[in-house]
């Protein structure tokens, strides 16, 4: 899209190659990324229906919020720097997190209680905290004294 000198409406979605084949893609990856754990569980006794019906909905709404989050950060600097041609990260799941929260957290306790809903439980809740230590992280929630400055072992010393 090309920047014009007045500032334009920015365009979300457009009818073109770029668009159309970033958006299979992603959905075809994502798709592909969200089965990962109900594979990996149904050997050992959590049933498919139950991991589409529970687990499919969470990576959903993850990716969800993901993306609005995203979305949102390049919405914010388009309008601060006057820009129309401003475009979002693509959201992601993490499959190495998905596999390690499968494997490290709903196995082991779906294992020990046989109880598949007390797994999702406890690995939607490890997914949920996970995600809100990376927020408080990634933005000014965290005092910045108390952070070491990057490149650095020792604590900050501002005034």
């Amino acid at each position: 899209m090309a920047e014009s000198g007045s500032k334009s409406s920015l365009r979300w979605w457009a009818l073109g190659r770029g668009d159309i084949d970033a958006t299979v893609a992603q959905v075809g990856f994502n798709v592909a990324q969200m089965i990962i754990p109900a594979f990996l569980l149904v050997p050992v006794g959590i049933s498919m229906g139950f991991s589409v019906g529970h687990l499919l909905p969470g990576f959903a709404l993850g990716f969800l919020v993901g993306s609005l989050g995203l979305t949102w950060s390049a919405v914010g600097l388009a309008k601060r720097e006057g820009r129309s041609n401003v475009t979002a990260h693509v959201y992601i799941n993490n499959v190495p997190g998905i596999i390690a929260y499968t494997l490290a957290i709903m196995l082991p306790v779906y294992q020990q209680t046989r109880d598949q809903e007390l797994a999702w439980r406890i690995g939607a809740a490890a997914v949920v905290w996970t995600g809100l230590i990376k927020l408080v992280a990634a933005s000014n929630l965290w005092p910045r004294r108390s952070r070491a400055p990057f490149g650095s072992s020792s604590p900050s010393r501002r005034p």
